[in-house]
């Protein structure tokens, strides 16, 4: 009996007053908790977007830092291997893709349709147009593309005088006896004389960089293929420093071997709470080629 009653005086619930703490402590961790999530909330949603901002401008210096670098390799001063336009806003990055270039042994009439470029010619009076003499780079360029490219590929034709070309496509390199041959996929009309003397042939890489509404756009123009490298871009800004002067515009008359620096702002923007929030990356690079003239 004693027993009995001694756990009923252990068993017992608790009383009203106990309750009202438990409840009022209870509501202000609810309330605590309450406040901060929001903020939590505003904090997770701020670090997110700077996130999103700085990596889409991370990966636009990683892309450029390489292309800018790589921009002149295997190019003379007189080629035009920078280029940058003011209006609309365009940067032109050339490398070649071979040690060697080939010179057209041939002189192609206005109006006239070929087949192939001819680039060495053992009949031809011209210096530097025998089979022997340009055997090593016509073998050369055959292998790179076999093996970094598809057929049909593009060359570029570049004038020496006025520092202008174009690219073509070609199909197939062939090898005749005393002559090497660029063929073209179809025969093709050239509507401008083409001189043999001012002429030669570049395998060419050419990136032109350039703003698109809000997107940062590059175009391999050897290949046609357009990629975006950025999206929410407010502002691109290309500045060449030349000879101790900061330029806006680098015609083809400059010499791309005297730049100091090509230096790019990027600017981009995403909303954040009703509100735009923007981020600014500014960087410099030298076209790492220059230190081999």
């Amino acid at each position: 009996m004693r027993c009995s009653l001694r756990l009923q005086l252990f068993v017992r619930g608790y009383s009203l007053i106990e309750l009202l703490v438990a409840f009022l402590i209870t509501s202000i961790i609810l309330a605590a908790i309450g406040g901060f999530l929001p903020n939590l909330k505003r904090h997770s949603k701020k670090v997110v977007t700077e996130s999103h901002l700085n990596a889409n401008l991370g990966s636009v210096f990683n892309y450029l830092s390489l292309d800018f670098r790589l921009a002149g390799e295997n190019l003379p001063k007189h080629f035009p291997a920078v280029i940058l336009s003011e209006s609309p806003e365009l940067l032109i990055l050339r490398r070649s893709l071979s040690p060697y270039a080939l010179s057209l042994c041939q002189t192609i009439p206005q109006n006239s349709i070929v087949e192939a470029l001819v680039v060495a010619d053992d009949n031809s009076e011209l210096p530097g147009c025998s089979v022997s003499g340009n055997l090593t780079a016509f073998t050369s360029w055959r292998e790179y593309v076999q093996t970094n490219l598809s057929f049909p590929f593009k060359v570029f034709v570049f004038n020496i005088l006025t520092k202008n070309g174009f690219f073509t496509s070609i199909s197939e390199f062939v090898h005749e006896n005393d002559k090497l041959k660029l063929r073209f996929n179809n025969p093709r009309m050239f509507l401008q004389e083409i001189t043999d003397l001012i002429t030669t042939i570049y395998l060419i890489e050419e990136l032109q960089f350039y703003r698109d509404n809000d997107t940062l756009k590059l175009l391999v123009a050897n290949k046609d293929v357009e990629y975006t490298l950025a999206f929410n871009i407010n502002r691109v800004d290309f500045k060449i420093q030349h000879n101790d002067t900061e330029l806006d515009e680098f015609d083809t008359t400059k010499d791309w071997t005297q730049i100091d620096s090509i230096t790019t702002t990027v600017e981009a923007s995403d909303a954040l709470f009703n509100r735009i929030r923007s981020e600014e990356y500014t960087f410099k690079f030298f076209p790492r080629n220059i230190l081999s003239h």
